[in-house]
């Protein structure tokens, strides 16, 4: 007797007939009408649900609103593509979409042609449609970029009069190893073991089948791994970080005060008592507020911001530079500034107590901390004071120094009874909260890593945020206002495959989230307030956030999801974002304002500038990362034996990533490393399932680790299950591809759009 769920699954169509008959239907039908067409009724219908539910998780379909079952669009052709990974069954190179928007999940790129690529290099190509998702890209013409024709690597000699070795540092590179001929005097380089090189490939040499390339050892950049983490970072990612010196020369040529007739034409806003508010260990200034409350309860605030426009001319090397490097970096030891010193540290540095030039705008709030008037203009500040968040912390606790005691009644208490108005305002329209506490890495003399702890934000923090998002939005619907150009933060709602992704780990910890047809802010705040509280809440606010889409920059506004708001702009750094550049040159020219520095070029020309900074900002991010993963890896060396309660962050067919102490850590517990029992992976569900014992690790589960390794090379952390004798465990290093697709699976859980201003990147 057949059984009854057989003749369910037997008279199921396939997804391919499916697929046929959407096609046949112009890519667009009701999931009843395809019920209708195969004949399905009853538990047969629920059947098809699944199946559909199935096939979208892999990208073949879409389910989209109103019940209708949706072939995916096809990517346009020709498409800019970066490369991406090297597959690591075959080798071949994969690529994905520059736009961000079209990375769904299922789809697939391939890269063929002559053109010599790696992984990092961006290419316009012609797309090939193979299948469904399937697609070939034939690259056309490079996108022209920072070349990093370098590599680094670290150097182990291979015995006298043989040539040395070295490995790539970056797991990317087109080669496992290079061979550094002995002719090329590598006694006279004092080339010590473990030595890391920056190297040359060498150019048209055919190396013999089954033997490494060679290359040139142009650099010795230190004697071990350790101290070099940043560095490694700025060369694997191509940071820009030498100014050429033209650019170094235009800086020091600038004039280091206004003459009488620049500040003649400016507003005179010395009077008022503008304060900076920074980190401890910040060393330029490049915003200052003033925020007075009225008689009424409304509030009058200033947000004046360095005038970098008046320095920069649009053409000259400073700023054919500036947008070259499109943002700083930032890492633990060391700043990778987008402009020279000279302008960052001294001249757009609103120090206290000197005259300053300022793009300022003065917004009238009210009490309910909405946003009712604005008006920009060019001024002249003369900072009070240099305050550092703590101490202004401090002073909204009652703890007064002798700088805050006479600014708090005239500028400091304003100001916070303006951000309560504005904080009250942002719940209103339910803006994401999803303040996430970072890892905070203290380098101290010699490069001796000190301290890795998470570090909290406070009220002072949050105060400059939001006068910071309020110029922001400001600046957006002036421009808007007067139809000129304006370079948008534009932050997407999640698209449907993250969402469901989010569904299947909430549903395992039974909280409920019924995706909207028109998703909304609201809605996921809603969702937050439902896992403030829990256990796991810390781990379920990643997911939500790993579900979120990353920020970008673009001509068009399509509005800031995370921050619920229509208009969004960067304003307010301009010294290390090129982007709050071009919006100042935008305001200038818009309103008239007296002076140099309105913005020339034409729209077509700053779509190229938006995809350029949008890149640029993701290099950074990459490279960051990187360098905080090998410091993390270095401050954790000395405790390889501990044992931690680890939590599980993400899981992945090849193990699950742990978090310990709180997430200060994060590393990799493989699936040969989890004891006796073999573990299956349930993508469906994403969990893994022990076949003997049953035991399931999902998102949230907690075990005792012990740190068996803490990789220089890789910045990564490995973690075997339970309490275990180190010695009795044999460390394996993973394949090329593995270990791509691990620090990728860690990167891709990070890139998500930001909602901090007043930080690196939101």
């Amino acid at each position: 007797m057949t059984d009854f769920k057989e003749e369910i699954a037997v008279n199921l169509p396939t997804p391919e007939q499916i697929i046929t008959y959407l096609t046949e239907g112009r890519g667009r039908l009701k999931r009843g009408a395809l019920a209708k067409y195969f004949k399905l009724k009853g538990a047969q219908r629920r059947a098809l649900r699944h199946l559909l539910r199935q096939m979208a998780g892999e990208g073949q379909i879409v389910l989209a609103a109103g019940n209708y079952v949706v072939l995916p669009k096809p990517l346009p052709s020709p498409l800019l593509v970066e490369v991406s990974a090297i597959s690591p069954e075959d080798g071949a190179l994969m690529a994905m979409p520059l736009d961000q928007s079209l990375n769904v999940q299922g789809v697939t790129i391939y890269v063929e042609g002559q053109m010599a690529l790696r992984v990092g290099d961006q290419v316009e190509a012609r797309l090939t449609h193979l299948e469904r998702q399937t697609y070939v890209a034939h690259p056309i013409r490079k996108i022209e970029k920072v070349e990093n024709t370098t590599l680094l690597g670290t150097f182990t000699s291979l015995g006298e009069g043989l040539p040395g070795q070295v490995l790539p540092l970056e797991s990317n590179a087109p080669a496992r190893r290079y061979l550094v001929p002995a002719q090329k005097g590598l006694k006279e380089k004092g080339l010590k073991d473990g030595a890391v090189v920056l190297i040359q490939p060498e150019k048209n040499e055919a190396a013999a089948y089954g033997t490494a390339p060679t290359a040139e050892v142009i650099e010795i950049l230190g004697d071990e791994l350790g101290g070099l983490e940043s560095l490694i970072a700025i060369h694997n990612f191509g940071i820009p970080y030498e100014f050429p010196q033209e650019v170094l020369n235009g800086a020091e040529a600038l004039p280091a005060r206004l003459t009488k007739a620049e500040v003649a034409q400016r507003v005179d806003l010395r009077q008022l008592p503008f304060v900076t508010i920074d980190g401890a260990d910040a060393k330029d200034f490049d915003d200052a507020i003033f925020v007075e409350q009225n008689k009424d309860g409304n509030f009058t605030a200033y947000v004046a911001i360095a005038d970098v426009a008046h320095y920069i001319k649009e053409g000259s090397d400073l700023d054919k530079e500036a947008f070259n490097r499109g943002n700083s970096t930032y890492f633990p030891d060391r700043v990778v500034p987008m402009l020279p010193e000279r302008l960052s540290n001294d001249l757009c540095s609103l120090r206290p107590h000197e005259d300053r030039p300022v793009l300022a705008v003065k917004m009238d709030v009210s009490k309910e901390g909405a946003l009712q008037n604005f008006t920009f203009m060019r001024g002249v500040i003369h900072s009070q004071a240099r305050l550092t968040y703590d101490q202004v912390m401090d002073a909204i606790g009652g703890t007064f120094d002798d700088v805050t005691k006479d600014l708090w009644p005239q500028a400091l208490q304003p100001a916070y009874m303006c951000y309560k108005a504005l904080l009250q305002a942002r719940e209103a329209r339910h803006a994401l909260d999803l303040d996430m506490p970072e890892t905070s890495i203290i380098v101290g003399p010699g490069g001796k890593v000190m301290k890795a702890e998470k570090k909290e934000r406070h009220d002072a923090h949050r105060l400059i945020e939001e006068l910071m998002i309020l110029a922001n939005v400001a600046a957006a619907k002036a421009l808007e206002r007067k139809k000129a150009a304006c370079m948008y933060r534009v932050h997407l709602p999640p698209s449907p495959e993250k969402l469901e992704l989010l569904k299947t780990v909430l549903q395992q910890h039974k909280i409920p989230f019924k995706k909207s047809v028109n998703l909304k802010p609201e809605h996921i705040c809603d969702l937050i307030r439902k896992v403030i509280g829990l256990p796991e809440a810390p781990l379920l606010m990643q997911s939500i956030l790993r579900a979120q889409q990353q920020a970008v920059y673009a001509l068009g506004n399509q509005g800031h999801f995370g921050l619920a708001l229509t208009h969004y702009a960067h304003f307010t750094s301009p010294i290390r974002r090129y982007s709050d550049l071009i919006v100042h040159r935008s305001l200038i020219q818009a309103f008239n304002l007296p002076g140099e520095g309105a913005l020339n070029q034409d729209k077509k020309e700053l779509s190229a500038v938006a995809e350029h900074i949008s890149i640029t900002e993701r290099r950074s991010q990459r490279a960051e990362w990187d360098a905080k993963d090998r410091l993390i890896a270095r401050y954790y060396q000395d405790k390889i034996g501990e044992v931690y309660e680890g939590t599980v962050t993400s899981v992945q067919k090849f193990g699950v990533f742990m978090a310990i102490e709180g997430g200060v850590a994060e590393g990799l517990l493989p699936m040969r490393l989890m004891g006796e029992d073999y573990f299956r992976f349930d993508e469906k569900k994403h969990i893994l399932i022990g076949t003997r014992s049953g035991v399931i690790f999902k998102m949230g589960t907690k075990a005792e680790v012990t740190l068996i390794g803490a990789d220089l090379t890789t910045g990564q952390l490995t973690f075997a299950l339970g309490k275990v004798d180190i010695d009795d465990i044999q460390l394996e290093k993973p394949s090329k591809g593995g270990r791509r697709g691990r620090k990728a699976s860690r990167q891709n859980d990070r890139e998500r759009g930001g909602h901090k201003e007043k930080t690196k990147a939101n």
